[in-house]
Order: structure tokens, then sequence, then C-alpha cells
């Protein structure tokens, strides 16, 4: 109930826990975790199948594994990890949350909910009539993928059927296209860079990972005496997933300078520069006050000494 189908290219069948769609796009409740601890967490046993494996065309034998916020666009190729038959893994989680500014109100980072565009190649495989998180993964890979079919009139296996596959037989031709669009986008040379923007919330998981024997040859001995038979150690794995911890780290970005700040530093400098004008002008004015006082008393004086001197008798 709680497990939705997708397939993947490489992987051929995936499976998505606690998405909070079904097959049918169909809304389910969210499981959460109210306690941290491998007990409260998600376990389980494998079987991977390794006798039906195609020699020629698998190099490894496990399953991979990929951990993301529910309604986003599964790539475990590019963001999973793997896990090994006959190992128990335990995979403790520690959820960061980012928030990113929208700086300038340009578009720089999409904002929650906003859903995939209908030229996303990718959203008519996943969460088609739900609001999703932009996924920068979906939207890159979707971004060559056009550019392929736009300059080749083709793209790689690797994207959905609604999108026309190269031809193999052509492969020298065909070949030499993608490569040189691949080039491009790896130099940036495409729009994509442009076009997908990082989302404005975005929650990723730390991940601590451990692994041991699996099962112990202790049980192996145990199960043998059992009616059930011994467990096949190269195609069962044991996977324990769960969080380490509850409390999560918060990253946010937030305006180091408005435009109150500066309005308040202009004001602050004004005022300083300002009141030391007036200062300055003040003490100049009292110093010419006082030489011009200076100057009278002296004239004053002189003026004085004079009339003395032509008012006295002469013998």
């Amino acid at each position: 109930m709680f497990w939705k189908w997708s397939w993947n290219y490489r992987y051929g069948n995936c499976y998505t826990f606690n998405d909070g769609v079904d097959n049918d796009d169909q809304p389910l409740r969210i499981l959460k975790s109210s306690k941290p601890g491998p007990s409260q967490g998600l376990v389980l046993h494998l079987d991977i199948e390794e006798n039906e494996y195609l020699g020629e065309l698998t190099e490894q034998a496990g399953v991979r594994v990929l951990l993301h916020e529910p309604g986003v666009t599964p790539f475990p190729y590019e963001e999973g990890f793997s896990v090994a038959p006959g190992m128990a893994t335990s995979v403790g989680l520690t959820k960061t949350l980012i928030k990113r500014l929208d700086r300038f109100e340009d578009g720089s980072c999409s904002e929650e909910g906003v859903p995939l565009r209908e030229e996303n190649l990718f959203a008519n495989m996943f969460n088609t009539e739900s609001d999703i998180v932009r996924c920068p993964t979906a939207c890159l890979n979707s971004c060559l993928g056009k550019s392929q079919l736009a300059k080749c009139d083709c793209a790689e296996v690797s994207y959905p059927s609604i999108i026309v596959p190269c031809n193999l037989s052509e492969w020298k031709i065909i070949g030499k296209c993608l490569k040189n669009v691949k080039s491009l986008f790896s130099k940036d040379k495409l729009p994509c860079i442009d076009e997908c923007k990082r989302p404005c919330r975005e929650e990723i998981y730390e991940k601590t990972i451990s692994s041991s024997q699996w099962p112990s040859p202790a049980r192996e001995k145990y199960e043998s005496r059992q009616s059930y038979g011994s467990t096949n150690r190269s195609n069962g794995l044991l996977l324990n997933i769960f969080y380490s911890q509850l409390n999560y780290q918060v990253i946010e970005e937030t305006f180091s300078y408005r435009t109150t700040n500066l309005l308040a530093d202009i004001g602050g400098q004004l005022g300083l520069w300002i009141g030391l004008s007036a200062l300055t002008c003040s003490e100049v004015l009292q110093l010419i006050f006082n030489l011009l006082a200076l100057a009278y008393m002296k004239f004053k004086n002189r003026r004085q000494n004079r009339v003395v001197e032509i008012g006295q008798p002469t013998e």
C-alpha cells in the first residue's frame, strides 16, 4: 500500500516507500517516526534473485537505495548508494532543512510547491497530478534530453518513452552528435543552468552507513537445523533505515544588509558629518568673534593713550 512502482532504465523495477501517493496518483497518508533509533525505522529483508542476473549486462549485485523527501523524482543512479548482499546495512539519517532566498525576486530559486513544468520529460512519469517539489536533477536531465532531441532528432534510451530513442544502427553519426551535446552541457553552454533553479526550500538527509555480515555463521547453523532451511547469503540482505536523532539542522539564507540598513547608515553618517560641520562652523565663528573683539580692544586702548598724551600741559 505504501509502495509506489516506477521503471528505471538502468535498474529496472524501482519502488518508492512513503511517497504520499500510490501508483494511481491517489494521496496516501505519510508515515512518521516519533522516536529515533534502529528499532523505530524501516527494516527490509530483500531477496535480490541473483540467479536471474544477466552476466553480460550486470557487473554488480545488490540493490540501489535513494533517500529523499516525498514528492521528489527519484534518480537512484545519480544520487543513490549501493547495498551489497550478504550484509546487514544500517543507515542512520539526520535531516537538514535548507531555506534559500530569492535575493532579487527574479526566480533565482523555485518556490515551494511549484510543479514540474509540462515540457519536463519526467513530468509524466512521477506524480503527474500532484504538486511536487521541483527536482533540479530531473530538470537538468530533461533539458539535456530536449537538447539532444533538438540537435540530433533523438535522445538516449535513458529518457521516457515519450521521446524518440536513437537508432543504434546509425550510432556512428548519432553518437558523435550526442557526444557534442553532452560536451556543451558539461561546459554550461546550454540554457539548462538558467532554467533549472534550486528549490527555495529543500530537505536533504545526511547518512551514516554501517554494515556487518548477515546472517552470522551461528545464525546460518541455526537456520540449517530448522525446517525452513538457511538463508542464501548471495541473494539476501538486511536493510535498516532510521533517524539517528529527531533534531534537525536548519541552514537559512538571510539578508545581511537590507535597504533599511543602508538608509539608516546614510542617515547616521549624514547626522555625524552634519553635526561635525555645525560644530566646526560654530567654533570658527567664535574664533572670528574673539579675534574681532581682541582687535577692537587693542584699537580702543591705543586711542585712549593718544588722547591722554595730547591733553598733558607743556612746561
